[in-house]
């Protein structure tokens, strides 16, 4: 199996964000709303380095209703890249690239109690910005209150936002319609904290 290599470019970020290789990694791929998921566990080579970088950034940027802050680094890992590509060469008919609008690196950081989140924020959320899209859980123990769910729409079975010619606002209404009600969706799978890659 190929291997995903130790940085190369001498730059600081290389060392901190470097990988394991693919065989150190626990690779599991699986199919949630028709669409392809890739979950890896032992991501990274010193991640409690990668934990305390990133708990040293400035999380002071909001962005709608998200229940934390964001901090950004002008950082892109091509070789996180390069493995997403690999491990889903053969579920997609093109390979991944960044997003062009997205130049840094941004990490999450959500500090708002449960109690106090707003219905928005507990409420399932689609990005339209974006075909595919990943995360990194940076927690240090998998405590089950981190991770990522995907849902189901009972009334319309809808899984995923619907492509009605690229026009988000016809989405939104539609969304808004059906399925921004709690009592009406029905989670069908729950990633713990892993590195997850899906649409």
């Amino acid at each position: 199996m190929a291997d995903s290599g130790a940085s190369d470019s001498g730059n600081i970020l290389d060392d901190i964000f470097e990988l394991n290789s693919y065989e150190e990694m626990e690779i599991c791929s699986l199919s949630v709303a028709n669409a392809p998921v890739v979950v890896i566990d032992n991501l990274y080579r010193k991640p409690e380095l990668v934990r305390q970088f990133a708990l040293s950034l400035d999380f002071h940027h909001k962005a709608g209703y998200y229940p934390g802050g964001y901090a950004f680094i002008s950082y892109q890992s091509r070789k996180l890249l390069s493995l997403c590509n690999y491990f889903l060469q053969d579920k997609l008919d093109r390979k991944l690239v960044f997003n062009s609008g997205y130049k840094d690196t941004a990490f999450g950081q959500i500090w708002t109690p449960v109690k106090d989140l707003i219905p928005v924020q507990k409420q399932p959320h689609y990005d339209y910005f974006s075909d595919y899209g990943g995360a990194v859980y940076l927690n240090p123990n998998d405590d089950g209150s981190s991770g990522t769910s995907f849902w189901r729409h009972v009334k319309t079975g809808l899984e995923a936002a619907p492509r009605i010619k690229n026009d988000f606002a016809v989405v939104d209404e539609v969304l808004l319609q059906n399925c921004f009600d709690l009592m009406q969706v029905k989670n069908i799978e729950e990633l713990g904290n892993s590195f997850l890659v899906t649409n």
